[in-house]
Parts: structure tokens; C-alpha cells; sequence
């Protein structure tokens, strides 16, 4: 089991996609996953996100179902 500052090491090191076309999910996924020490990487479409995940080591994605032009669940294949 990891000590709680090995457990914040690891928080803060974590990156976390944020894939979502409404401005203001991004806005509030972005507070709250810095508020807890991660990481997040916003995106607001499937072509961004794409970018996103080349050039940084994304651990977990948020992905919205209801995207335009490409659906979510088609993104995460």
C-alpha cells in the first residue's frame, strides 16, 4: 500500500484527459482535478484530444458521449 506522500506524488504526476464540447464541463472537470493534485488536459473535440494524447502520457480519460462530428464511444476505439 502506498504511503500518503508517495500517493501525492503520484496524484500530481498523473495526467487526465478531459474530452467534452461544453465549455463548461471542461471548466469545472479542469477545478477539480487540479484542486486534487492531477493534471487535466482539456480537449473539445475528437481531433484535439488526438494531439493531446500524442504528446502527453494520459493515465485516465473523461470522454462525453455526444460529441459533434465524432461520438465518444467511436474516440475511445
Amino acid at each position: 500500500m502506498f504511503k500518503q506522500s508517495e500517493n501525492k506524488q503520484i496524484q500530481e504526476q498523473t495526467q487526465i484527459l478531459v474530452l467534452d464540447d461544453e465549455p463548461s464541463i471542461r471548466w469545472v472537470m479542469d477545478r477539480t482535478l487540479s484542486q486534487a493534485g492531477y493534471i487535466p488536459r482539456l480537449a473539445a473535440d475528437a481531433p484535439e484530444a488526438r494531439q493531446l494524447l500524442k504528446n502527453h502520457s494520459i493515465r485516465l480519460a473523461f470522454v462525453d458521449i455526444n460529441l459533434p462530428g465524432q461520438d465518444g464511444l467511436s474516440f475511445t476505439r
